[in-house]
């Protein structure tokens, strides 16, 4: 996640940050009480990151790409849900304590779920979901919800994969590029996509019409066979199919 932002700034110093980090996670660690529970750790570890260093959610600029930087989110201290998630599932995990993330429709949180009892399959295990967004507010799956405006099924509790939230980091970065009108940005971060899940059909489709666009049309074309091959004869392809026989027929003027 620290490392998206070498994609616009390749010079930041990508030590100092996971040093801060353990630093945070050292200081967090001295506070926890003797035989502190799992529950009493996670408290403390939000006490700490958002009642002491002010961590909190973006509510100016949401879509400034400052947010969606890890680095920048550390040194502002403040972010959007997914990158302050992120950062809170970090250092959680250096300090052993379970917790993972949550794509929810149209938010992002943070969720903490111990190990179940082997021994008693039907209880289920202590669950706390995580708003990080609201300064590390303890939420039911009710409120979450009524966050997302979705009423949400047991799928939707899922722990996100750290590729898929990679790629929800990108497509915001890539929303922010848009906003901005932003095109050599944009062609990073969709390079930067479809490098990490080449099956990503709709970056590609649009990394297609960029580079059509542009005039580089060789690398447009690149692009529409590789989603034409996929699917052939799909009525959906039927506006690929014209662009690429156009794009070959010019390659062979």
């Amino acid at each position: 996640a620290l490392l998206l932002a070498r994609l616009d700034n390749e010079d930041f110093d990508l030590d100092v940050y996971l040093d801060r980090a353990e630093r945070i996670v050292r200081n967090v660690s001295e506070n926890f009480p003797d035989n502190a529970t799992g529950e009493e750790k996670l408290k403390v570890l939000v006490k700490h990151l958002f009642d002491q260093l002010g961590y909190h959610g973006s509510t100016g600029d949401y879509l400034s790409r400052s947010n969606s930087y890890l680095n920048e989110v550390m040194d502002d201290r403040e972010g959007l849900p997914i990158t302050l998630s992120v950062l809170f599932i970090e250092l959680a995990d250096r300090l052993d304590l379970p917790v993972s993330g949550v794509g929810i429709p149209r938010h992002f949180i943070a969720m903490y779920r111990e190990k179940g009892d082997e021994q008693k399959p039907d209880l289920k295990p202590k669950e706390i979901l995580i708003d990080v967004f609201d300064g590390g507010k303890f939420v039911t799956r009710e409120e979450a919800s009524e966050l997302s405006g979705f009423e949400l099924t047991e799928n939707d509790f899922k722990p996100a994969s750290k590729r898929s939230i990679i790629l929800r980091m990108l497509r915001n970065l890539l929303n922010g590029a848009e906003e901005e009108r932003d095109a050599p940005a944009r062609m990073r971060y969709l390079d930067a996509i479809l490098a990490i899940d080449p099956e990503e059909n709709y970056s590609r489709a649009m990394r297609a019409m960029v580079h059509y666009g542009e005039g580089r049309f060789d690398k447009a074309l690149e692009d529409i066979e590789i989603l034409v091959k996929k699917n052939p004869d799909a009525p959906q392809t039927e506006p690929l199919r014209e662009i690429r026989d156009r794009l070959r027929a010019r390659r062979q003027e």
